[in-house]
């Protein structure tokens, strides 16, 4: 996939500002790895490739520096940011204290309809092939259980966090093969209902699929 299709896929959902659209394409290009650590962005060219004028994607480029995910230095123009174990790390500390409250909050308002709605998740994540599906899918998943803190303001910093996150996942595909196994164990945590459990259970999920990706980064490093 590439950009003028990330554009066209981005243009027919639902009506947005151009800052929007511009912000959701260069986040899922970086994310995805189809722009790379290390890359140059120039307002000038991605105006010209998404068919806006520069101030959408100069502002675009403003929030995504705001979640660590471009680099912008006076003068020597953007790059995308570059990946580290150290960063991995921090950002992992972060999804933990931010999840593990999500968890705390959200476990008992869980109703008999959200258990069954992470259920089907959680099969459908089993019966995908495709990488792209399986990574929506265990967003969605964790997405659907913060949902019952009810706290938007939670929701979005897990959300921004995760921006980050998610591009060491897709740039290695640490977990993709397992995903569905990964979740339904943490899911029978959760259905048992013992809030201390599933905060347990929820660090347990990012530390241990942090250690893989960090390995991963790790052993790259030292080639």
């Amino acid at each position: 996939m590439d950009l003028k299709t990330l554009v066209r896929e981005a243009m027919s959902r639902h009506p947005r500002t151009l800052t929007e659209v511009v912000e959701e394409v260069l986040r899922t290009a970086i994310t995805q790895g189809i722009l790379k650590p290390g890359d140059k962005l120039s307002a000038e060219d991605l105006s010209a490739e998404f068919g806006v004028s520069r101030m959408p994607v100069r502002e675009a480029l403003r929030k995504l520096e705001t979640v660590g995910l471009v680099v912008i230095r006076p003068q020597k123009g953007v790059e995308v940011s570059r990946l580290s174990s150290e960063e991995l790390r921090e950002l992992a500390d972060i999804r933990v204290a931010l999840e593990c409250m999500a968890v705390k909050l959200a476990l008992p308002r869980l109703t008999p309809t959200k258990y069954e709605e992470l259920q089907e998740i959680i099969e459908e994540m089993n019966r995908e092939r495709d990488d792209a599906r399986i990574f929506d899918l265990a967003w969605d998943f964790h997405v659907l259980l913060y949902e019952a803190a009810n706290n938007t303001q939670l929701q979005e910093f897990i959300a921004q966090v995760r921006a980050n996150f998610d591009r060491y996942l897709w740039f290695y595909q640490a977990t993709f093969k397992d995903a569905g196994e990964i979740h339904r164990k943490l899911f029978e945590v959760i259905k048992r209902g013992n809030v201390e459990e599933a905060v347990k259970a929820m660090e347990e999920h990012i530390r241990q699929t942090t250690k893989k990706v960090v390995d991963m980064v790790e052993r790259q490093t030292n080639f």
